[in-house]
């Protein structure tokens, strides 16, 4: 029985040594999935950091996007209506063109009956007409002298001839 209780405690023993270095290794795997379990908290934790502040810049991106779009559709909008305004300008310009290109070559078409002579003839008639002013002059003082001197009203035999000459 000696020998049976020895083999038994021996058998024990064994036993006891394996489940000793089953909880050994246990431990070991537990510890290293505790760590790696650690390791990867802390890294979905800083993932989940990263993933908060790209999805805030995601949200700030998409804002400023937006106001971009607002703004080029207002310039779009400013730039049609300034395009609308130079081409109704254009319109207006290249008839009053055509119109004064019209007006050009019908004057053109006027002075080319007209010879160097004519501005001549103009220039005589101008000095002839200065000198028919100051004759006018003249005469009209003289005309004023004879009536003072005969004692006769100007005006009145002015206003007369005046009268018979519409007649």
């Amino acid at each position: 029985q000696r020998r049976v209780r020895g083999e038994k405690r021996i058998e024990e023993e064994r036993h006891t040594s394996k489940l000793l270095q089953t909880h050994a290794t246990l431990l070991r795997k537990y510890e290293k999935e505790l760590a790696a379990n650690t390791s990867n908290s802390e890294t979905i934790s800083n993932l989940t950091i990263a993933n908060s502040k790209l999805e805030a810049t995601l949200r700030t991106t998409r804002e400023k996007e937006h106001k971009s779009t607002i703004a080029l559709q207002k310039f779009k909008e400013q730039t049609e209506r300034k395009l609308n305004q130079n081409k109704e300008e254009i319109f207006k310009l290249t008839a009053e063109r055509d119109s004064i290109r019209y007006e050009y070559e019908k004057l053109r078409s006027e002075m080319r009956g007209i010879d160097k002579n004519f501005f001549e003839e103009v220039e005589d008639l101008k000095y002839a007409l200065q000198e028919s002013a100051k004759l006018n002059k003249i005469y009209e003082k003289t005309l004023q002298g004879v009536c003072k001197r005969n004692k006769l009203n100007y005006h009145e035999i002015l206003a007369g001839v005046v009268n018979r000459q519409k007649k």
